[in-house]
């Protein structure tokens, strides 16, 4: 009797150190997975990124953006080729989607820019529209060093 309560504890023990090895494993395979995906993917929006905008008007623009992202606020700023250090505001990033604002002083005038973009990890491609003039843009942006 007391060999078989031994054996039955070495079994327990065997069994016991054979979950602990298997719940081990499982999370390093869980820990590399996540070291598997790219740290843009992580991060959401946040980064500096190369916006390219077409307007019938003033033809194709280059311009940078500098996103900051907590949770699903987006703010930042923008260098246009026009205008430097425009302020991003109002900006969410949800569900792949990102939307926000952007006040432009151009030539003593004032507009307002609503932009949104579905993103697709280091690409983004959406609509500028400036309501006061009626105008929607395309464009598209790139993250830099993704």
């Amino acid at each position: 009797m007391y060999r078989a309560a031994t054996r039955t504890l070495q079994d327990h023990s065997e069994v016991t150190h054979m979950q602990r090895t298997v719940r081990g494993f499982g999370l390093l395979f869980a820990a590399l997975a996540l070291a598997a995906i790219p740290v843009s993917a992580q991060e959401g929006v946040a980064g500096t990124w190369t916006l390219t905008i077409s307007s019938p008007d003033v033809g194709t623009m280059e311009s940078e953006f500098v996103f900051e992202q907590d949770g699903t606020d987006v703010s930042g700023t923008a260098e246009l080729q026009m205008v430097d250090g425009v302020e991003i505001s109002d900006g969410v990033y949800e569900d792949g989607v990102l939307s926000f604002l952007m006040h432009v002083g151009l030539e003593g005038q004032w507009f307002t820019v609503e932009m949104e973009a579905d993103v697709d990890g280091d690409e983004m491609s959406g609509e500028a529209y400036v309501p006061d003039m009626g105008m929607a843009m395309p464009f598209t942006a790139k993250r830099q060093g993704g």
